[in-house]
């Protein structure tokens, strides 16, 4: 019976080729996007699962530093902490301290040498984590000061087919390391990521005399067996009350599970995260409703469509079929095609990933599907069960009517859910629609912004970025000096941070302590920078300004500075004078309101050299930079780009959000119009004869187009009307996000519900102009 039922099933198929192939199409893109958010979603939930120890290994988090532990906690904790916890915690196994990692300098002998990213670590990681050591020991490895421990690649790309072990890598211009060990490659899902392990001495000698009185590292512990989290985070306040010799503890401790630092985007963290639950929230939402467009497309398709198979259905029905084995047969077509569909959707899925990265911008961090026995059940359930929920309405309605009435002539009724169904799937695209408009309105109110601002206003494609992790202070200095030698430069400025980057320092404003964004700068940063001076003058590079500073408004303001020129502010580093006063610009992005900003004199290092080209000479100006940068760092390579690239980084997720959200409203228009047009060749069959008979009566052909056209302008117009609610909820919480943003007005909703008729008119357009140009004598020859 079954294979009746399949032989029937392809039989009908094939027969109704345009039919299946507007299901399997629609079917195929909600299953693509589910099958991707699927293994987005068990990739990213799968993260430190890879660590045996997972389980029992923890994060501490503390108060910062800065005295606002009440608000948010810190990752990054006093030196002594972790080895005074394993040392008075019974429930603590073993503590890791890891230096937060940049970017290092690595050679060997006088070769070039290659920045890669090195984080200082003790020993006991290879205890705690799972990492792959190929060579080496792992209770040895880190145990003694100037160790380093490399990945495979790194290894090959610093010495070839060499044996690496027992070799010497100079780390910077600092000191001399023995390479101890080789790590294996790690695997997508293992929360540290790394190119190589420094020991911690090596790495942080400099701040390891600071003792309680700094706070440096993220601290990993590792509990016993059956030891409470809570309970041991509840005895640390106390434990670092009696080491600082504090009259009373301090702020609040908690140890986070390692499987939650994925997804934490508040705490700074030296290991794995970024994960945002909220964007795979949305993705997999996006995904079910493609689909649901795909499923309602099917219903209404075999819904409308059932009537050419009445006859069919009623002499089974006198033949003795019952409604059962009606639904069954009716079902397994479902199935089937749903099936067909699965199999497409796992082809446009491993197409999608390898195209979205450069579609969107967002990388997989794996380049094919990932298939289990698992993945392969959900699969199957997946295409089963959309089959049968999708052709259980339909299989209903044809098997519930009657021999009679069918051999009669009955017409199949559902009309009025098939135009509800419409009004779904369109209330949902104009939805999308909006929402996307709105996404790239507010990517562009950010670009613009940016460009008001000072810091993009003067052509910043002429401002070239420089990293300098290489050259100290004078040998930068001397680099300025010999660029600016030349005429193709115009500006050249040291700086100690750019937009996006920089450090903090504590600040007193009145009783209270403040942590206030700082740059470090030269006497040239606000001029290249472009940056409005309001009172007072720049900084200039004499000893003289050591102790001076230039603030924004908003730190004029916090600090309760009516006339802030000349006034002396407090900070961690002494007594500073305020000569001058600049114009706030958004220098962090604009999710967030501008914030206090202190500017100081460069002395302990220049990490960012900024170079203004003369205009017209951009490409003369980088070969210079590139052949002055050879001639004082022969061994380092330039590490350079445009500020407006690096500014570009502050909206870059939501860019690609936008991106994004683009191709899914791509996708549910094309699954909903393949939909739509198949309605309107069907409303277009079913009324043939009439459109014959209105022609002979003399009803012009574009009379004809715009009646047939009338029939779907009204459930489209419902669903926008629908829509506008449901967008502007998502559209108001979406900007809850920024501090800056743009105004949701009636102008959006309008191109959205334009753009939403422009579309349905197009798709059933064609349909009805083909119906309407139709001969009358073909349609009536039979009558």
């Amino acid at each position: 019976m079954l294979g009746n039922y399949l032989t029937m099933a392809l039989r009908l198929l094939w027969r109704e080729r345009s039919y299946a192939a507007i299901n399997i199409f629609g079917l195929a893109v909600g299953f693509c996007l589910c099958l991707l958010v699927i293994q987005l979603a068990a990739y990213q939930l799968s993260v430190g699962d890879f660590h045996e120890k997972k389980d029992r290994v923890f994060r501490v988090l503390g108060p910062p530093s800065w005295g606002e532990g009440e608000a948010q906690y810190s990752g990054s904790m006093r030196i002594p902490l972790g080895p005074t916890l394993k040392e008075q915690l019974p429930e603590v196994e073993e503590a890791v301290r890891f230096s937060f990692g940049w970017p290092r300098l690595l050679r060997v002998g006088d070769e070039e040498g290659i920045y890669e990213e090195v984080r200082g670590v003790e020993a006991g990681v290879f205890d705690m984590f799972s990492l792959p050591l190929l060579r080496g020991d792992p209770k040895t490895a880190l145990l003694r000061p100037h160790t380093l421990v490399l990945t495979e690649p790194l290894g090959r790309r610093l010495f070839g087919e060499s044996d690496p072990i027992g070799q010497v890598v100079r780390v910077g211009e600092e000191f001399d390391c023995e390479v101890t060990g080789i790590v294996g490659p790690l695997p997508s899902s293992s929360l540290l990521q790394f190119s190589g392990l420094l020991s911690l001495t090596a790495a942080t000698e400099p701040m390891m005399a600071s003792g309680w009185n700094a706070s440096a590292f993220e601290t990993f512990v590792q509990l016993t067996p059956g030891a409470d989290p809570a309970a041991v985070a509840a005895r640390i306040p106390d434990i670092v009350k009696e080491a600082r010799k504090l009259p009373e503890a301090t702020g609040s401790y908690a140890l986070q599970p390692l499987k939650a630092i994925y997804f934490d985007t508040e705490v700074r963290s030296s290991v794995s995260s970024g994960g945002n639950p909220m964007y795979l929230v949305l993705c997999a939402i996006l995904a079910v409703v493609i689909l649901t467009i795909a499923g309602v497309n099917y219903v209404n398709l075999a819904t409308a469509r059932a009537g050419r198979r009445m006859h069919e259905i009623g002499v089974r029905k006198a033949l003795g079929a019952h409604r059962g084995q009606l639904m069954r047969q009716l079902l397994s077509e479902s199935v089937l095609l749903s099936t067909a569909a699965t199999v497409l959707g796992i082809v446009m899925a491993e197409v999608m990933v390898v195209l979205l990265p450069a579609l969107v911008g967002f990388d997989f961090e794996w380049s094919s599907l990932r298939w289990t026995s698992s993945t392969y059940a959900g699969a199957a359930a997946l295409a089963v069960g959309v089959g049968l929920i999708a052709g259980a309405y339909p299989a209903w309605v044809v098997a519930r009517f009657q021999p009679a009435t069918i051999v009669q002539g009955g017409r199949m009724g559902g009309a009025r859910l098939r135009r509800g169904l419409v009004v779904v799937q369109f209330t949902v695209t104009a939805a999308l629609l909006t929402m996307t408009l709105l996404i790239w309105h507010q990517v562009d109110y950010i670009k613009n912004l940016l460009r008001q601002d000072s810091i993009l206003g003067a052509k910043p494609e002429q401002v070239v970025v420089i990293k300098n992790r290489s050259l100290t202070v004078d040998q930068a200095r001397t680099f300025k000096t010999e660029l600016l030698q030349d005429s193709r430069i115009a500006t050249v400025s040291l700086s100690g941070g750019i937009p996006g980057e920089g450090m903090e320092m504590v600040f007193m404003a009145g009783e209270d302590q403040m942590m206030i964004n700082v740059y470090q700068v030269d006497s040239d940063f606000i001029e290249i920078m472009g940056l409005r001076l309001l009172q007072g003058r720049a900084l200039t590079d004499e000893p003289a300004d050591a102790q001076a500073v230039v603030i924004n408004e908003t730190a004029a303001r916090m600090m309760g500075l009516e006339e802030p020129l000349g006034e002396m502010i407090n900070a961690s580093r002494g007594d500073s004078r305020v000569v001058g006063v600049i114009e706030d610009f958004h220098f962090q992005g604009p999710r967030s309101k501008i914030e206090p900003l202190v500017i100081l004199q460069v002395d302990g290092g220049a990490g960012v050299i900024l170079v203004r080209a003369q205009p017209g000479h951009l490409d003369a100006a980088l070969k210079v930079i590139d052949d002055q940068w050879a001639a004082v760092a022969p061994y380092h390579p330039i590490q350079r780009n445009s500020l407006e690239e690096v500014t570009s980084k502050l909206y870059s997720k939501d860019l690609m959000v936008g991106r994004a959200l683009t191709l899914f409203l791509f996708l549910a228009i094309a699954v909903a119009s393949v939909g739509l047009f198949g309605m309107a060749a069907h409303a277009a069959h079913e009324r043939t004869k009439e459109i014959g008979i209105r022609k002979v009566f003399g009803a012009s052909p574009g009379g004809l187009t715009a009646m047939l056209l009338c029939d779907f302008a009204k459930p489209v117009a419902i669903a926008f009307l629908f829509s506008v609610p449901i967008a502007y909820g998502l559209a108001a919480h979406w900007l809850q996000e920024f501090a800056y943003r743009v105004e949701i007005g009636v102008g959006l909703f309008l191109v959205s519900g334009a753009l939403s008729f422009v579309i349905a008119g197009l798709t059933v357009g064609y349909q009805a102009m083909l119906a309407a140009l139709t001969n009358p004598i073909d349609t009536l020859r039979t009558e």
